[in-house]
């Protein structure tokens, strides 16, 4: 009997509700949720030893490569088993000043229970990263992020990313 995936995808649906009130419509209300001290989630700040443009490019080059992805979760209890799709958007927004990673994450089937109501038609946010540049050689690199299941390996990937120790991609189905 496997009721993990299931658990995981119901306390992350209701932490998101319970953490931030109404569902974060954008990323910067995802941020404030974070900075607020929600439960379930994580921020870090933190500086690179590298210029703002390579690592800007490096976390958008890797998180289009790690984190566009479906990963299907079959869930069963006693003999009744179904697949959920956790869909996995990332977007980058990026200026000379300050670049944005956000990812965001529906389901399918669609769940309409959210707690704290409908989340934005990309999904909810798990993950915000904010990187701008913190002097000469130097890039300053926040990140928000939910910080249970498979969604606290996005900011340590992120992480990794940005100050190149690893490129490599988090295996997302390891918090399940």
């Amino acid at each position: 009997m496997t009721i993990r995936p299931v658990l995981v995808f119901v306390a992350v649906a209701t932490l998101a509700g319970c953490a931030f009130g109404p569902t974060p419509q954008t990323a910067k209300e995802f941020r404030q949720g974070v900075v607020k001290g929600g439960l379930g989630t994580s921020h870090e700040t933190y500086q690179v030893n590298a210029p703002y443009a390579k690592v800007a490019t490096r976390v958008m080059k890797k998180g289009a490569e790690c984190l566009n992805k479906i990963i299907t979760i079959q869930s069963c209890v006693n003999s009744s088993c179904s697949n959920i799709d956790y869909i996995f958007k990332p977007k980058f927004n990026g200026t000379r000043q300050r670049s944005e990673l956000s990812v965001q994450v529906k389901f399918k089937p669609d769940h309409s229970w959210y707690v704290g109501g409908p989340p934005p038609k990309d999904g909810m946010f798990v993950t915000v990263a904010d990187i701008t540049p913190a002097g000469r050689n130097k890039t300053k690199v926040a990140t928000y992020g939910m910080s249970m299941g498979m969604y606290q390996y996005i900011p340590k990937a992120v992480k990794h990313w940005a100050d190149g120790s690893n490129l490599g991609c988090p295996d997302l189905t390891a918090g399940m």
